[in-house]
């Protein structure tokens, strides 16, 4: 896997396997949690409300122009098929 670093302007390479350890090796050190229930309807659904009742945040004609909740379903893979 070839992909550019946080830090630097520079590249790393590494081997799948060491990838996933890595990821794997940080959400578990980081007490990440497996959701198992998709969240992007509440959380879209508090957005809505926020913009609604925020009337000097985004004026009232430019609300639903700025956010775009329903974005394509495309899934960002790191590895190649």
């Amino acid at each position: 896997m070839i992909a550019k670093t946080d830090n630097r302007n520079s590249i790393a390479i590494l081997p799948i396997q060491h990838y996933d350890m890595k990821i794997h090796n940080f959400m578990t050190e980081n007490h990440f949690q497996i959701v198992t229930v998709d969240q992007t309807n509440t959380f879209q659904n508090q957005i809505r409300k926020t913009v609604d009742h925020s009337k000097t945040l985004i004026p009232q004609d430019f609300k639903w122009k700025c956010l775009n909740l329903n974005p394509s379903h495309n899934e960002r893979s790191y590895k190649n098929p």
